[in-house]
């Protein structure tokens, strides 16, 4: 018999929720084979088989799972896949009583009516209150009336409750026009037939930077970590199914054609809902795109772990003269940086977007 346990996925969660099964028990399954789709606060993952053999679930759709449980087995034969179940039934009210559960977490169990079976996808051996309070935050219970937060939601409110708590932030606000960068934008797009805009833009500049303005791409509370020489920049996506910030991964080695192919997809995969924890995880720093119509400031929240976060508005048109007093139609958008002012000085931080300006402008 061969166990399939749940890897530690991710270095924020302690669990995860199994969505999907893709096999049912007495199914035969080869090594290799993805047999469950799970998803963790960032993310849905994948768990394939390390063995070949007859299989038999061992947690139901939609129950928590701690990372190390184990959710499945893998049987040599269907008669062992029976043996098993049947030994498993006859114990099923013995292993009711062998968890260990705290004094407090009995009285929270008893309060809420926490149920055996909910009890037993938590995947421990001894059940303190905060396994409790964690059960009871899914069923939406600890949440206030009327709030019932999914669980990638209630990840994204810890970090913004995080980052208000502990990061002393200050904002700055800068006017680009955004004429020169369309027109580039519009030859490029003809040759190389690659959808592509002012955040793929906005990208490449920010990759360039990270050597002159180091501060920009580290953590506040790693003195003794150098900062990148190759920035994995993280990017904002929400195409109304949910929040996301995909990172792509040193794009100081990326041209412009190859963020805009990765953008894309991060597109696609929002969508789906189909992040992999790779591309979720290692940035460095990250901009909130706020491009719709009408849409002028946002002021970001600064994720914990960094130093700051870029906002991009829509473009937005002016009445402006030329040379021989002629009205023009000019474009432009606000360009904002939201930073620890622990690590970075207002002086800094204009220099900084004054670089991004001169990019977008000339």
């Amino acid at each position: 018999m061969h166990e399939i346990v749940i890897p530690q996925l991710n270095s924020n969660d302690d669990s995860c929720v199994l969505r999907e099964w893709l096999f049912v028990g007495g199914d035969r399954v080869e090594t290799g084979d993805i047999v469950a789709i799970v998803e963790t606060s960032k993310a849905i993952a994948e768990l394939d088989s390390d063995a070949s053999g007859i299989f038999e679930p061992a947690a139901g759709l939609d129950s928590e799972c701690a990372f190390g449980s184990v959710i499945a087995y893998v049987f040599d034969s269907e008669n062992e896949r029976l043996s098993f179940l049947a030994a498993d039934r006859h114990s099923d009210h013995g292993d009711a009583q062998v968890l260990t559960i705290t004094k407090a977490a009995e009285e929270l169990i008893e309060r809420h009516s926490v149920s055996a079976s909910e009890l037993k996808t938590l995947g421990k051996k001894t059940v303190k209150t905060s396994d409790v309070e964690r059960l009871l935050a899914r069923s939406g219970e600890t949440a206030p009336p009327g709030l019932n937060l999914s669980r990638r939601q209630a990840a994204i409110a810890d970090s913004v409750s995080l980052s208000h708590q502990t990061i002393p932030k200050a904002f700055l606000l800068m006017k680009i026009y955004c004429d020169h960068a369309q027109e580039y934008l519009s030859r490029f797009i003809e040759k190389e037939h690659v959808v592509a805009g002012l955040p793929e833009l906005l990208v490449l500049a920010v990759s360039r930077l990270c050597i002159r303005y180091p501060a920009f791409y580290r953590n506040a509370l790693d003195d003794g970590i150098a900062p990148p020489e190759n920035a994995n920049v993280g990017v904002t996506v929400d195409v109304g199914t949910g929040l996301f910030v995909p990172v792509i991964q040193e794009t100081g080695s990326k041209n412009l054609t190859e963020i805009a192919r990765t953008l894309m997809r991060f597109r696609v995969s929002a969508m789906r809902e189909r992040f992999s924890e790779d591309d979720l995880s290692g940035g460095h720093i990250t901009i909130s795109l706020n491009t719709a119509p009408d849409v002028v400031l946002v002021v970001p929240v600064i994720l914990p772990g960094q130093t700051c976060m870029l906002s991009l508005g829509s473009i937005q048109e002016e009445l402006s003269l030329d040379g021989d007093g002629t009205p023009v139609v000019r474009t432009y958008c606000h360009l904002g940086v939201a930073y620890d002012h622990r690590v970075i000085n207002g002086y800094d931080a204009v220099q900084f977007v004054a670089e991004i300006k001169r990019d977008f402008e000339t």
